[in-house]
């Protein structure tokens, strides 16, 4: 997101395409021993050697490049409050900042990234509401486990903003965003807020929206999603929001009709309780990655948005002949509840007709199942 926002992938406008030259990239460090693999089911981490990074934390601040400081006895802190000297930097990352850190306004004419991240305790961190007026040029801004009545007005002056990260704040007001019109990514991952502002479709040019683990999110009004045309991908999963609407006039709520209006949507995270609000069709070929769970799945993980899992619930309200399921090519992770004898015949059958080449994981559940371990998973 990052990368994205700083346009370091030149030629490149597709986000499948940059997050494709990342990992060719992280390869290539890992194999120059650059870079230090973790292991983990799920997604893939990876460190930087601790002396390779103190170098490069180095070379950055020598070069006058980027000023990192990590907490508030860091010779980075002081710099920070030094006027003159923030001035030359294009990046400046702070970690574990207190409420009496933030200046007024910080003039910084060639700052292109800016990432603070409030301190553990939790403490609330007031911003001032001209702090951004004299750092226009930004393109990234991640704000950390912040306590924010609202964003600062003059956030709305940050008309090269590309990429826009709130993650684990408490977040009472965010309509100022949609001033920010050449915005690309948006990540409000973790972060308490209750409804998605209206003034989120007026960023047209969005690529990105992740509002994953957002548990008080209760409201993402209609006819915002569809607007966004551009946008390629979208991560609306394990939150509280579950209100989704069928499309018709005068519904208080987003309709998942209106994923049809994105013809550059590759990649979906989309978790689904009332299967009756599921349109015709919606499920579309062209997804390269994504994590559909329909019925009830609270206590299920997610193996990842990097393949393609599909989890249905079988009720009274739907069964594996209804047409409304994805077609079944490509599936990596399939995984299926509440099935009955019939059902089983029928997914073999089916299973054999569209084929399986690229099934890695199957999983199936039914409380009267005649089927030892070995069968019902894979």
């Amino acid at each position: 997101m990052c990368g994205m926002g700083l346009g370091l992938f030149q030629g490149v406008n597709k986000i499948e395409v940059a997050r494709n030259g990342v990992h060719t990239l992280v390869r290539t460090l890992k194999d120059s021993c650059m870079l230090l693999d973790h292991e983990s089911k799920n997604e893939e981490l990876f460190s930087m050697a601790a002396v390779v990074r103190n170098v490069a934390i180095s070379i950055a601040h020598k070069e006058q490049i980027a000023l990192i400081a990590t907490n508030e006895h860091d010779d980075g802190f002081r710099e920070w409050s030094d006027e003159s000297a923030v001035k030359r930097y294009a990046s400046i990352v702070l970690h574990d900042i207190k409420t009496n850190m933030l200046p007024e306004v910080v003039e910084c004419p060639q700052l292109k990234l800016l990432f603070i991240r409030a301190d553990r305790g939790g403490s609330s961190l007031t911003m001032p509401n001209n702090f951004f007026e004299r750092m226009i040029e930004v393109r990234v801004l991640n704000l950390t486990s912040m306590t924010l009545q609202s964003l600062p007005s003059s956030l709305g002056l940050l008309s090269n903003l590309r990429t826009l990260s709130l993650c684990r704040c408490f977040l009472l007001d965010i309509s100022f965003v949609g001033y920010l019109k050449k915005l690309e990514i948006l990540c409000l991952r973790g972060s308490m807020i209750e409804k998605l502002p209206v003034e989120v479709g007026e960023l047209t040019w969005l690529k990105l929206l992740d509002l994953r683990d957002c548990w008080e999110l209760k409201v993402i009004p209609p006819n915002i999603l569809k607007k966004l045309s551009h946008l390629e991908e979208l991560y609306i999963s394990r939150g509280k929001f579950d209100k989704w609407e069928v499309e018709v006039e005068g519904a208080e709520h987003a309709s998942l009709e209106e994923l049809k209006h994105l013809p550059n949507l590759t990649s979906l995270e989309l978790d689904i309780h009332d299967v009756s609000t599921l349109p015709r069709g919606l499920f579309l070929e062209k997804l390269e990655r994504y994590s559909i769970r329909i019925g009830d799945h609270e206590n299920r993980k997610s193996n990842g948005i990097w393949c393609r899992e599909f989890s249905l619930e079988v009720n009274n309200k739907i069964c594996l002949k209804d047409s409304l399921i994805v077609q079944l090519q490509r599936i990596e992770d399939l995984e299926l509840s509440g099935l009955q004898e019939q059902d089983v015949d029928y997914f073999r059958n089916e299973l054999f007709n569209v084929g399986s080449s690229y099934l890695k994981r199957l999983e199936m559940r039914g409380s009267s199942l005649a089927l030892n371990l070995a069968e019902s998973k894979v």
